[in-house]
Formats: structure tokens, C-alpha cells, sequence
């Protein structure tokens, strides 16, 4: 459907991750690529359909190429060299597995996937620049940006990292947890792990 360029060179199979890992489920999949989620409007209704096209994308992109993306970065700053401002932009070389994603005509669906406009005129005008080029500023926009921490751990959170770094066992993980509230190491407020130094 989408040519060879995109099709990935070997099958691809994903192996566990974790040693330990419970295998106790076989996946979702269609049972034929061939039927486009298109091709089931009227004959499932509406969240079927939305189900059906999700496992059926993911299936389809799982074996397909990556992506590719130009990443351009440019330095600008002042002659004497204290004040340097930096700026990047990137475009989609190659689409690989995101075309099943922006594919509207096999998932019957008529909502349109963002543009990247903004982002390939970001990368058109700094890739027009060459070093030494003297460059006078039009607008200036002073806006402040705070870093978000990460979010803290819920349980089941934890509980999803622990399998993830092969720590414990589905047995064991509520023995775990109590002892850690019991031992006070962690409080749970609004459902959320505070640990107690």
C-alpha cells in the first residue's frame, strides 16, 4: 500500500524486554492487513471502528521503516562573543511509519493530522543562513519557560517501573509496597508516593 521504500527490510519481532516478563497474553491483531479500517464503516460502530483502526495502524507501523529528520542547529550571538543565542528546527526527511498515521483514505477517517508548516519554515529560514552572516533583529519576544520535575510515582506506576528494571515479581509487589508505607519510607498523598527523608 505504501511502496517498498517503506516496508522494513526484515519481519521485525519484539522480544521481552524484562527477564522475567509475563507473557500470560497474545496480542490484538487483524487478522488480515488487507482489511482497511475503511472498509468496515457501517459494519462496526463508531468505537469499534476507532478500536479496530488503532490495532490496525499499530500493526501495520510496527513493521514498517522509521522515520527520518534533518536536524539543523545554529549558534547567533554577538561579535565580542558574551551573548550567544542558539536555535534548532527540523523537518521529516522520510515519513516511514508515520504515513499509516496520516493515511485517511485507509482509516476512513476524516480528521486531518497537524502540519508541520511552522516547523518547515523554522527550518527553511535557519537553513539559509551561513556562517558569519550578520543578522539584525526584527521582533524580539522576551517569554520565560519553567521545567516542568517529572510527575511522582502513583503505585501502579512504581509498580510498572519495578517490572520494567526486572525488580520483583507480580507476587511480590503489594508485599513491597506495604512494606514501604509501613516502614514509612513513602506516604501516599492523593494517590501519589511522597518519600519520607
Amino acid at each position: 500500500r505504501y511502496g517498498e521504500q517503506y516496508a522494513s527490510e526484515d519481519i521485525r519481532k519484539y522480544l521481552k524486554k524484562v527477564k522475567n516478563a509475563q507473557e500470560a497474553h497474545e496480542a490484538i491483531r487483524p487478522t488480515s492487513i488487507r482489511r482497511l479500517p475503511s472498509s468496515l464503516i457501517g459494519v462496526l460502530d463508531e468505537d469499534s471502528l476507532k478500536l479496530y483502526t488503532l490495532i490496525w495502524r499499530r500493526t501495520m507501523a510496527c513493521q514498517m521503516e522509521a522515520s527520518r529528520t534533518e536536524l539543523i542547529q545554529v549558534g547567533i550571538g554577538n561579535p565580542e562573543g558574551d551573548m550567544i543565542f542558539h536555535s534548532s528546527a527540523s523537518r521529516l526527511d522520510f515519513k516511514g511509519y508515520q504515513a499509516v498515521y496520516e493515511d485517511t483514505e485507509a482509516s476512513g477517517s476524516s480528521e486531518n493530522p497537524e502540519g508541520e508548516t511552522a516547523h518547515q519554515d523554522n527550518f527553511e529560514a535557519l537553513s539559509k543562513l551561513e556562517m558569519k552572516d550578520l543578522v539584525s533583529p526584527v521582533n524580539v519576544n522576551l517569554e520565560q519557560h519553567f521545567t516542568k520535575p517529572l510527575s511522582r510515582y502513583s503505585e501502579g506506576a512504581l509498580i510498572k517501573k519495578m517490572e520494567e528494571l526486572g525488580i520483583g515479581r507480580p507476587s511480590t509487589y503489594a508485599s513491597i509496597m506495604r512494606v514501604l508505607q509501613d516502614r514509612k519510607y513513602v506516604t501516599v498523598k492523593s494517590r501519589v508516593l511522597h518519600p519520607e527523608f
